[in-house]
Order: structure tokens, then sequence, then C-alpha cells
């Protein structure tokens, strides 16, 4: 936008989305599938540049039991097929890429810091069903809301690191709950809300 400082995004999506350049015009937006190897490798890149940035993810979430997920073509369908690997073992949050692969948590953080760099502030989103579970392996999490109330904040927070270098996480639902939509009234295509906003602003 006019103004602005330039800056770099990826996006990773499934559909046709537009913006206005700096001269109005309004043009679509350059595309990147979005496969977990996609995903994981943008990820990667955010957790190294030591800039601030925004990660967003708008799509599925789901909760089971580990294991992985396939595409199996049938004629003209695509069939989903699950394959469970330790029936014994505690369920988990992951993301569904669009290869219907899995993206578990522990995944999606060993790759972006804990600690960002000073003057860093890295912004995550997860507008999907589930996606509160996903924060079992965000590792330390000082501040945590959720409605109206606020946890006990940890009393060694380092108040001048805290807002100089912040990792926030936005989730669209607790574990269980599914995350809000909403149909886009030109495309009558279903978005997370959040994601309709994201839509929106970018457009």
């Amino acid at each position: 936008q006019p103004g602005e400082t330039e800056r770099d995004w990826y996006f990773l999506i499934d559909f046709d989305g537009s913006f206005r350049d700096r001269n109005g015009e309004v043009k679509l937006l350059p595309r990147i599938d979005p496969t977990k190897d996609s995903i994981l490798k943008i990820l990667a890149t955010v957790g190294k540049n030591g800039e601030s940035g925004l990660v967003y993810y708008g799509g599925h979430g789901e909760r089971g039991l580990p294991g992985r997920s396939e595409l199996i073509r049938s004629g003209t369908l695509n069939l989903y097929r699950e394959i469970l690997e330790d029936p014994s073992a505690s369920e988990d949050t992951y993301l569904l890429s669009i290869d219907a692969q899995r993206i578990y948590g522990k995944e999606i953080f060993s790759v972006l810091p804990e600690n960002p760099n000073t003057n860093c502030v890295i912004t995550v989103v997860f507008d999907t069903c589930n996606a509160e579970g996903l924060l079992t392996h965000a590792g330390r999490l000082p501040f945590v809301y959720d409605g109206s109330s606020e946890s006990d904040p940890v009393p060694s927070v380092d108040k001048l690191h805290e807002e100089l270098s912040q990792r926030v996480i936005v989730t669209a639902a607790r574990v269980g709950e599914t995350a809000g939509t909403v149909v886009a009234p030109e495309s009558d295509r279903t978005h997370g809300i959040l994601s309709w906003c994201m839509i929106d602003w970018i457009s």
C-alpha cells in the first residue's frame, strides 16, 4: 500500500484472492500450494529471519490419536484416509494441509523461536477448530487471555523484554470447539470468521 515499508508476504492458499496495488489496480495474489512441506518451509523462514512477522493459518484443525493421513484417488474423487500409529497414546491437535498431511504443534513451534530477537514480535493466528490444543507444544506463554479472564502472570517476567520482544498466539477455538465461520457473499465460499476479516483487509 502507498506509504508503507516494503515487506515479504507468502500466500499459501487454495483459492483466488485479490488485492489492490499502489496504482489502485485489482490483482490476484501470488499463490503457493499450502502443502505440509510448503507450510513448514515458510515457518522456518519466519523463524530464522530475526524480524517481526505474522503467521496466519485458516483451515482444518482436528484432534485425534497419533497417526498420519493420506489422499487416495478413486476415479474423480479424492478419498481421505487416516492411519493410526499408536492407539494407546493420548490425543493431540493437528492441522490438515491441502495434501492431507498432518501438521502437529510440535512441528510448528520447533521452527518458531520461543524468545524472538529484541524489538521483534511474532504473531501466530490459528483460525481453526481445536486450535487451543496446539499450544501444548508452544513452550512458555507468560500471559494467557481466555475470554474475559487473565491467568496469573509469571512473576519473573522481564517487563522490558516483554514489551520489546514477544510471541503472540491467537486461537479461534478451545479444544473440542468448532471455530466460527462465515459465507463470503460474492463467492459462496465458507471461511473462518478471522480468516474472512484477514481476506477483506488484504483486498
